[in-house]
């Protein structure tokens, strides 16, 4: 992830700096997901009017340039909330260094605005400050963005208002999220959805032994509960079953399972049996190890018992092989 800071300018009483925007290189399923919170502990009554005036005010200000409006996420609200509420206990103006740790996963770009004020403002006002600052405006403009957190935070005087704004890729609607902030606080719904995709199937190549997963946006391939990224790998004369499964925000349509068998095949020597001698060849095979009654027996002549029928079967000797053809006989001596 490559993040840049730029600084803005202070506004007489107010404090303003541009947030960076994080274009991210992770993808879906590497990113940290997290829940929306089960109650509104967080965001404390007394701060909620101005966050829903931060909110309408910057979707107004999205409005007036043509741009589609933003909705609310807890999951990004949270990581504001927090971050203003550390502000305003430490008293320090600073931007969050990792302010995307915490957002649902899905996320392709996202920025942070920060501002405080020596009294308690409107929301309104916190977005104005913003609008005043070309940096700070050209956040807000960011036409690919599809959701916003606010968090507001009061003390000793001064109110710290974090925005962060993140845009998701493929119409994925993260959990946790809202038309609007009231909607969250009054115990709404929220909104579900989730964008379809299709799994392609891995390639695998006999020859060589090896298979290809392929690369996705929302998918994540397992082998043995293993995730593998996107690539060619080794199939080390195994068999290897593949799983397809979607990252939080998408779902799977069609297949997503596919199997390869790159084991070597052995067929099983029949043993040879005598009952003129009484005795039986166990034979010596790679990758066969030779049962007698069960129990297993090494390459070799044996006495067989008197008047008793014995069983024999073939297994793999390791996961390597597979065994073809037939592997039990049984012979009266």
């Amino acid at each position: 992830m490559n993040i840049s800071k730029r600084l803005g300018a202070s506004l007489l009483t107010a404090a303003l700096v541009l947030g960076p925007i994080a274009a991210a290189t992770a993808s879906p399923a590497e990113a940290a997901t997290q829940a929306a919170p089960s109650t509104l502990s967080l965001f404390k009554a007394s701060n909620r009017k101005t966050i829903i005036e931060t909110f309408d005010g910057i979707n107004a200000f999205r409005a007036s340039k043509g741009l589609k409006p933003l909705k609310f996420n807890v999951a990004v609200a949270s990581i504001s909330q927090k971050w203003s509420n550390r502000m305003a206990a430490s008293r320090e103006f600073t931007h969050n260094s990792d302010y995307v740790s915490g957002a649902p996963a899905g996320w392709d770009a996202a920025s942070e605005n920060i501002a405080w004020y020596t009294w308690a403002p409107s929301g309104q006002r916190f977005v104005d400050m913003w609008i005043d600052s070309p940096a700070h405006n050209a956040q807000m403009s960011r036409p690919g963005d599809d959701y916003m957190g606010i968090g507001i935070s009061s003390r000793n005087g001064a109110t710290y208002a974090t925005a962060n704004h993140f845009s998701y890729r493929d119409g994925i609607i993260p959990a946790g999220s809202y038309n609007h902030p009231r909607d969250y606080f009054n115990g709404r719904p929220a909104l579900s959805g989730a964008a379809t995709v299709t799994a392609p199937a891995p390639a695998f190549h006999w020859t060589t032994g090896r298979y290809t997963i392929p690369a996705r946006a929302g998918v994540t391939y397992s082998v043995e509960g293993k995730m593998l990224k996107a690539g060619t790998h080794k199939a080390r004369n195994r068999k290897v079953v593949i799983t397809a499964k979607a990252v939080p925000g998408y779902k799977l349509s069609g297949p997503s399972s596919w199997s390869g068998d790159f084991r070597r095949t052995a067929a099983p020597v029949r043993p040879a049996m005598s009952s003129k001698s009484n005795r039986y060849t166990i034979p010596k095979q790679a990758g066969v190890t030779f049962l007698v009654n069960g129990k297993a027996v090494k390459a070799g002549t044996y006495r067989a018992p008197n008047a008793k029928t014995l069983k024999f079967t073939a297994e793999t000797a390791s996961p390597t092989y597979r065994l073809t053809g037939t592997a039990a006989w049984s012979y009266r001596f």
